[in-house]
């Protein structure tokens, strides 16, 4: 039969429950409400039951002829009140019932929302954490190169003069060094080294200048050494 007939018909709540989601949203309140306007049915059978059971037992005392019949009527009115008043009980328990399933549905419907939202946080923030490593990786490789291009522009520069130290010590940027701004952050670990080359050069510089052009320019490519074959003295 059909989920609202055989509510009608008084099907226990545990057959009404088996339904989807969907079905619930929309029958609940009606077998709801249909129970309730039974129910209100009831009660006024009964109280007009009620009241013609007792017109029936004072007419009984008032006409002893008709006494009899009087009070098999009152006896009548008494047992459909009573019939009347087990059903109610019965409607009661069903609307009950009825009224815990739906509570039981929007709390579930309640905790699947948050459960989305929950997802739809997680996910935002696994994205925004997953953007934020490829901008670090990204931005990680770009130091890198940055910081490798600087130390050998610095080396060269060191070597042709566009870097150098004063009489005083101070290194100064010129003509084919990297700017101050590039130096600045790496300055720190850069400096040993360049101070290095430095020394290397003044020690190779007159062999270098001595030889013939070409050899010159084929140095020149080689330079400064891969490799430091020995620490100058301090």
């Amino acid at each position: 039969r059909a989920r609202k007939a055989r509510a009608e018909a008084g099907a226990a709540p545990h057959e009404l429950v088996n339904r989807s989601v969907a079905e619930l949203h929309t029958d609940l309140p009606l077998e709801i409400e249909a129970k309730r306007q039974e129910l209100a049915e009831l009660k006024e059978k009964i109280l007009k039951n009620e009241v013609r059971a007792e017109k029936a037992r004072a007419k009984a005392e008032q006409d002893e002829d008709r006494a009899e019949k009087a009070l098999k009527n009152a006896e009548i009115y008494e047992r459909r009140a009573s019939e009347a008043e087990g059903k109610v009980e019965g409607l009661e328990a069903q609307i009950i019932a009825l009224e815990r399933v739906e509570a039981a549905k929007g709390a579930a419907e309640a905790a699947r929302d948050q459960a989305l939202e929950a997802q739809k946080g997680a996910e935002s923030r696994a994205e925004a954490a997953e953007s934020r490593m490829k901008d670090l990786e990204t931005g990680g490789v770009a130091a890198i190169n940055e910081a490798a291009s600087v130390a050998a522009q610095a080396a060269a520069a060191v070597i042709t003069g566009g870097l150098y130290q004063n009489d005083q010590g101070k290194w100064k940027v010129g003509e084919g060094s990297p700017s101050a701004e590039r130096l600045k952050p790496l300055w720190k670990h850069l400096r040993p080294a360049l101070e290095w080359v430095a020394l290397w050069w003044d020690d190779v510089r007159g062999k270098v200048t001595a030889l013939p052009e070409p050899e010159q320019q084929a140095f020149f490519k080689e330079v400064p050494p891969d490799e430091i074959e020995e620490e100058p003295a301090p």
